[in-house]
């Protein structure tokens, strides 16, 4: 059984990238591994795995605050090991704004079976595609990717149906008119949207342990199991006592 990876979807080409842990080639390694160059937010590169999908039996489901803000991160368990899918709560927190994706599982998770396997993968909406000039003056063209989760050979249905407008059982954005604009405030949906995510973890955290606890271990979790064996040192002299006699 090979180390869990940590996944985050490929804003750019769609699928999913994996930053390899130990950072060595892949003449080295030699596990499918690329090369990754990126500039923003400076240049450098990684050696990362990638995938178009991600398939699995849920292992865990859990909110966990990461280095740039919550994470939403789903564990699917197969043969091979653990893949987890990470996701950003929020798009902007300080202006209430939930990310797209999390927003997305999070009408979809109510209809998510524990005891199917899971499959996520990414849909490319070329339709709508939209361009922009970045500060430096370059024109852009943005493809949005999405995130869509299937189970049973099938897309995952909302349990909340959009219908007029709106989503049929989760709480309307509050308005404000000042002057000629409209303010929205969805705290009450953010939190409906957070709530429903919590509610199913703890509805099934029994089975997720129960799955954690019947598979074969990982290698960095047997690492993590073994005892250390940790030097002794002698203490420093202790001057205290000069002044004594003996």
């Amino acid at each position: 059984m090979r180390d869990t990876r940590y996944w985050k979807k490929d804003n750019a080409k769609g699928g999913y990238w994996s930053k390899c842990r130990d950072q060595i080639s892949n003449e080295q390694a030699n596990d499918g591994r690329v090369l990754h160059k990126y500039t923003k937010p400076s240049p450098g590169e990684r050696w990362q795995y990638t995938t178009d999908k991600l398939f699995g039996n849920i292992e865990s489901v859990y909110i966990d605050n990461g280095m740039y803000g919550e994470v939403l991160n789903i564990g699917l368990q197969h043969d091979q090991g653990v893949d987890v899918l990470s996701v950003p709560v929020w798009k902007d927190k300080a202006n209430g704004k939930l990310s797209v994706d999390f927003k997305g599982i999070a009408k979809k998770i109510p209809n998510i079976s524990v005891h199917s396997p899971l499959s996520a993968a990414t849909w490319m909406n070329h339709k709508g595609a939209y361009t922009f000039k970045d500060p430096q003056g370059n024109e852009r063209t943005i493809v949005p990717i999405y995130i869509t989760i299937q189970q049973g050979g099938a897309s995952v249905a909302s349990a909340f149906p959009y219908e007029n407008g709106k989503y049929v059982g989760v709480p309307e954005a509050d308005s404000a008119k000042i002057g000629d604009k409209t303010y929205f405030d969805f705290s009450k949906q953010n939190d409906f949207f957070v709530d429903t995510v919590n509610r199913f973890i703890q509805d099934n955290q029994s089975v997720f342990e129960e799955r954690k606890a019947n598979r074969s271990a990982t290698p960095a979790e047997q690492e993590s199991q073994e005892p250390k064996n940790i030097p002794v040192t002698a203490n420093a002299a202790d001057d205290s006592d000069d002044d004594l006699p003996w």
